[in-house]
């Protein structure tokens, strides 16, 4: 991670959550009418985009507002674990 992303996230982010290999997530704070707001992970270890679980995916891409809770969203018992690549 390089400064100036942690320097923006202190300055602009409000932390939203975290999963459970220990990314955080966050939105920018302020709230401009008629835009988006902007969302971003910080990633624990390695920048690999593939290491966010669906549900966060989700979330990051506007699919749904909805933060995912701490524990994970229920799975069924045909799904597997995420596997980052």
């Amino acid at each position: 991670m390089i400064i100036g992303t942690r320097l923006f996230t202190w300055m602009r982010g409000e932390h939203v959550g975290s999963d459970a290999q220990g990314n955080k997530y966050y939105q920018d704070k302020r709230v401009v009418p008629g835009r988006r707001r902007k969302r971003w992970v910080m990633y624990n270890g390695v920048a690999e985009a593939s290491r966010v679980p669906p549900e966060w995916h989700g979330w990051l891409h506007y699919t749904t507002d909805a933060i995912p809770p701490a524990g994970g969203t229920p799975r069924k018992p045909w799904q597997k674990d995420h596997l980052p690549n």
